[in-house]
């Protein structure tokens, strides 16, 4: 992971609008555990946790080129795949099936303004005005991490760290109780 100039972690000449399959990590302004707590290996997420997983599941409604895919909501962080589908926005002059692979070739999306970033930013703000009314103190980190997922084996992997993140939570350094037993 590089960290440009700008202090901005996205890939340099990437369209973050682009077709595709984007991990997120969202975590909280000090690491700080809003959401709830790790009861034997099962995330219990308590009413701001609640309002998170709400406000997730919304990005869908409001960005109709985004889906949610597999996510998981830690005490002090979100884990989870977005998927930039465009397909339905697309007009046919905009991609081609490739015969051989059977794959869709190029990647305009003309919902350009309806990015992984856009997304993000609804998300955070939403969640930060809505939170705010249960806990005055709430808020996100600056920036969010994110990896673009390429290929199946990458996204297999991802996908079973989200859903054992729960699970490992005992070895994360943001865990305040430190190693289990």
């Amino acid at each position: 992971m590089v960290k440009h100039k700008d202090g901005s972690f996205r890939l340099k000449n990437w369209d973050y609008s682009n077709i595709g399959l984007y991990f997120l990590t969202i975590c909280t302004k000090k690491k700080e555990h809003f959401f709830g707590n790790i009861e034997n290996d099962i995330m219990v997420l308590n009413e701001v946790g609640l309002i998170v997983e709400s406000n997730w599941r919304n990005i869908e409604t409001q960005y109709s080129n985004i889906e949610i895919a597999d996510f998981v909501i830690m005490p002090n962080h979100l884990h989870g795949i977005l998927i930039i589908d465009g397909l339905k926005h697309l007009k046919t002059n905009d991609f081609a099936i490739d015969e051989k692979t059977g794959g869709i070739t190029g990647n305009k999306n003309p919902m350009l303004h309806q990015n992984i970033s856009t997304a993000v930013r609804w998300f955070k703000g939403k969640t930060t005005f809505d939170c705010r009314k249960i806990n005055t103190k709430f808020g996100w980190q600056p920036r969010f991490y994110d990896h673009i997922i390429r290929n199946q084996t990458s996204f297999l992997k991802i996908q079973d760290y989200i859903q054992n993140n729960p699970k490992m939570w005992y070895r994360d350094r943001n865990n305040e109780a430190g190693l289990k037993m």
